[in-house]
């Protein structure tokens, strides 16, 4: 609600300029409002330098005294001062100043400054109803301080309302405690200890912070427990959603010049993650260079939560590099195993041009095509392995191919070609060459022909022509039976 303020009557006093005295009386929200005491010299509020005061503000049941002195009040050095804070309710003064409700009930706040052997002591018994802070310390100056110590701890009822009062929204409505131990020293802060922690979360931070652009040569250890990190996507924009519990600890730590890296290992459900590596500077643009451990024992649900796609419920891992930069993607050596199946890629993604220059090497090992299909929810594969090495590079809207050395059991499979448009994947221009061991190799694919007994062999090539594929110099043979095939298959299809 807005903020309504009326002044009755108000008297300033300048005695001879050495202090100013005041005595108001008015009316603020509807509550009486009353201001008095003194402050000296009447130059400080002009010029600067030492101030004496001493005032008592009275609005309604709320009252705010304030006395002491301050050396320089421009920079507010050497203070010895000491601040009252009390009322019946802070709900409502958050309410009157449309802070949201992150505290209510009859408040006690005092806080004592005070200078000993050149420090600035602070010493904080901050009872705000049910939010209490607590902090006490050193410093060398309240105003860009070089060094010192503080400790500090917040308590409160709603974290996500202190969060709104400060401007950062996507925080928990769960009762909450902040605790800080930290000290200052040759422009590093220096955490021994930094812990936010509610019913169901717990998240610890120690280390060492160099105070300089971009952070240079600083280390922080962190250490995340939560119950339902799904609670907290709203930090990062996203909706609230159904997560489940991790366990994270790792290391953030800057070179000398200001180069970012990682190393970190996160634990959810039987599923484990490992990051290792560089991220970049801090100010950007990052460019990540890491090393990926990836194992899950059951993916289907924690995949589903990222793709909103239905995943094959087997174990899966991934272990290898990933570096990522505004050009490229790059993958180095990454291995992608589902139960026993196994895909090795090498390459990198051009993200420029579309996708123009990019290239990946592919190696992948099925031991047994049926239960590969099987875990993909399709039957009447071959019990074959399949193992073939190739490589596959984005041209446009498509894709060309080579596969070099394919073997399914005793198939042997040599084909290169292109895919002009992915949108129509059917639509292919490819050279094949083919060695099956006998008939029972394709038995599967054409299950009402009854082929002869022998060796088959197949080469040629297909050409895409829209609507069509033309065959080109085809040539299969079957025991002693060869056919030789020039022609085009027409075809109708429609895609979704």
């Amino acid at each position: 609600s807005p903020l309504e303020a009326r002044i009755d009557s108000a008297t300033l006093q300048d005695q001879d300029g050495d202090r100013i005295t005041a005595e108001i009386d008015g009316d603020i929200n509807g509550e009486d409002l009353t201001l008095e005491g003194w402050l000296a010299p009447a130059s400080v509020l002009q010029h600067g330098g030492r101030l004496d005061h001493n005032l008592t503000l009275h609005a309604g049941a709320v009252t705010l005294v304030s006395s002491g002195t301050v050396a320089e009040i421009t920079t507010l050095a050497e203070p010895d001062f000491s601040g009252h804070f009390t009322g019946p309710d802070i709900g409502k003064i958050l309410a009157d100043y449309s802070i949201p409700p992150m505290s209510q009930g009859a408040f006690d706040f005092k806080l004592d400054l005070a200078t000993q052997d050149g420090w600035t002591v602070l010493d904080l018994d901050g009872d705000l109803g049910s939010m209490y802070i607590m902090a006490n310390g050193r410093l060398d100056s309240l105003v860009k301080p070089d060094k010192g110590d503080v400790w500090l701890q917040l308590k409160g009822p709603d974290l996500e309302a202190l969060g709104l009062a400060l401007g950062v929204t996507g925080l928990v409505a769960d009762p909450y405690e902040v605790t800080v131990d930290a000290n200052l020293a040759t422009g590093k802060l220096h955490f021994e200890e930094a812990r936010l922690s509610t019913p169901s979360d717990h998240l610890d931070l120690t280390g060492d912070l160099t105070l300089s652009e971009g952070l240079p040569s600083s280390r922080l250890t962190v250490s995340l427990d939560s119950d339902e990190l799904g609670r907290w996507a709203g930090l990062a924009g996203q909706p609230v959603l159904e997560f489940g519990a991790i366990d994270l600890d790792g290391v953030l730590q800057t070179d000398n010049s200001g180069e970012l890296s990682i190393e970190a290992q996160a634990n959810h459900f039987g599923s484990a993650l490992g990051v290792k590596g560089g991220i970049g500077q801090i100010a950007g643009p990052y460019r990540p260079d890491l090393e990926v451990d990836f194992s899950s024992e059951h993916p289907s649900d924690l995949l589903k939560i990222f793709t909103q796609q239905d995943f094959p419920d087997f174990p899966l891992e991934i272990h290898g590099s990933f570096a990522s930069n505004p050009e490229e993607l790059r993958f180095r050596s990454v291995n992608i195993t589902l139960d026993e199946n196994s895909l090795l890629v090498d390459g990198h993604l051009n993200l420029a041009e579309q996708f123009a220059g990019s290239e990946f090497d592919l190696d992948l090992d099925i031991p047994d095509l049926f239960e590969f299909g099987r875990i993909w929810g399709t039957d009447g594969y071959p019990r074959e392995p399949l193992r073939t090495r190739g490589r596959i590079e984005p041209q446009g809207k498509g894709l060309a191919f080579q596969l070099d050395d394919g073997n399914m059991g005793e198939v042997r499979l040599r084909v290169d070609g292109v895919i002009a448009d992915l949108e129509n994947p059917l639509g292919i221009d490819a050279n094949f060459d083919v060695d099956l061991p006998g008939p029972a190799m394709i038995n599967w694919l054409l299950p009402d022909i009854e082929l002869p007994h022998g060796p088959i062999t197949a080469s040629g090539n297909l050409e895409n022509l829209d609507d069509r594929t033309r065959l080109n110099s085809i040539r299969v043979q079957i025991g002693e039976l060869i056919a030789k095939v020039d022609g085009e298959i027409t075809y109708e299809f429609a895609y979704d």
